[in-house]
This record gives C-alpha cells, sequence and structure tokens, in this order.
C-alpha cells in the first residue's frame, strides 16, 4: 500500500504497471521545472532515452503543452537522438504529456517492442493522467487523491479502471478487449485474477415501428 507522503514509490509502482500489462521495455517519467525537464523516476532508462527525450522537449514542446503525444518508429525518419533511443528490441518510442488542466506538469516516456495500439496507448495516457499528482507533489496537498492512494492499491486502480471499461462497453468482452487492445483470453485472464464477477447486461430491444 502507498500513502499519499510517497509520491515517488507510487509513481514509480505506476511505470511497473506499465511495464507488466503494457509490455513496455523502458519507462521513464519527468517533472518540469520552468523551461526544462528533470527525470523524476526510471524503469531500465539509459543516456539514448534521456537524450531523446530532451530532444522531444526542445524541437515539440508546443506540441506537449497542447496535450499531444510525440510517437518515434523505426519506419519514420528522425532525429540521431529517436534512433539512438530505440534499442534493445524497441520499435517504437513515445513522449506522453502528463497535465493538471490545461498545465503541462511532466512527461511520461515508453518504449514497446512492437508499435502501441490505440487502446493501449490510450490506456497509457490514462495511467500518465493519474500518476501526474505524484510528480507535482500534489498528492501531499489533495485530500482526494491522498484518500484514495492511501486505501488503494496498484490492483485496485487496474479494477476500477477495467470496470469503467466494461461499464462504457455493457460488459461486451470482444469490445473492451478491441478498447484496450489486448485479446479477450487477457480480459478474461485480468477478470480472474481482479475478482471481477462478470454482469451480463440484457440488451434493451430495438422498437418496432407501427405500420
Amino acid at each position: 500500500m502507498i500513502t499519499a507522503t510517497q509520491p515517488q514509490r507510487f509513481a514509480e509502482r505506476i511505470l511497473s504497471l506499465v511495464r507488466t500489462e503494457l509490455h513496455v521495455l523502458r519507462s521513464a517519467m519527468f517533472v518540469r521545472e520552468q523551461d526544462r525537464v528533470r527525470l523524476f523516476c526510471s524503469r531500465g532508462t539509459d543516456q539514448p532515452v534521456l537524450d531523446f527525450v530532451a530532444y522531444a522537449w526542445s524541437r515539440r514542446r508546443e506540441a506537449l503543452e497542447n496535450g499531444e503525444v510525440v510517437t518515434f518508429t523505426e519506419d519514420t525518419t528522425g532525429p540521431p537522438e529517436a534512433r539512438a533511443a530505440l534499442v534493445g528490441g524497441a520499435t517504437a518510442a513515445y513522449v506522453v504529456p502528463m497535465r493538471i488542466g490545461e498545465s503541462l506538469e511532466g512527461l511520461l516516456y515508453v518504449d514497446c517492442p512492437a508499435p502501441l495500439k490505440k487502446g493501449q496507448l490510450k490506456a497509457i495516457v490514462q495511467l500518465a493522467r493519474l500518476a501526474t499528482p505524484a510528480i507535482t507533489g500534489a498528492l501531499r496537498h489533495s485530500p482526494t487523491v491522498a484518500s484514495y492512494l492511501e486505501e488503494t492499491t496498484i490492483d485496485e486502480v487496474m479494477r476500477d479502471q477495467l470496470l469503467l471499461m466494461f461499464e462504457r462497453h455493457e460488459w461486451n468482452i470482444s469490445r473492451v478487449a478491441r478498447a484496450l487492445g489486448v485479446t479477450r483470453r487477457t480480459i478474461y485472464l485480468r477478470i480472474g485474477r481482479l475478482g471481477i464477477k462478470r454482469q451480463h447486461v440484457r440488451k434493451t430491444p430495438a422498437k418496432r415501428h407501427a405500420t
């Protein structure tokens, strides 16, 4: 369990979650300090990763401030900083803005053995949003977030997110799997591991129009 006085530990567990559930190779969070970004915590990062994030910050800062994800794959033409980051089996790298409202507070970096699917990238963006208070120190000052983190494990965060997806997609396993960019088997495994009781939603039949 993580308390609100352990923001770095919480951020590190978010990185571990990203790595195990979305199969990224390396990941890191950076906190914004006025006109520069500083490494906050990481999993397996090295100098090429730091160089790539520095490049993304210097060249794509406006896009990041607007909430855009900076993406680079081995199939696209890019700077040496980007190509150097794709080592150790990585074929795609992403820099995700971490924002509170319209304010850019930091960056989340991940690289992967294959380009992320739309649902996978969306999940990473959501986790970046969840982790943003940690890099700003806001965990200590937000009673709502602090209370939630004091009482909630990472598995419970995942469970809450999956339940939300089920509600949005009427408990349709195939639709949830597509939205998250994973297989139906993965969803079934998560249901079992997270102790979720599957619900069967009765769909409302279409109304017949009188003739």
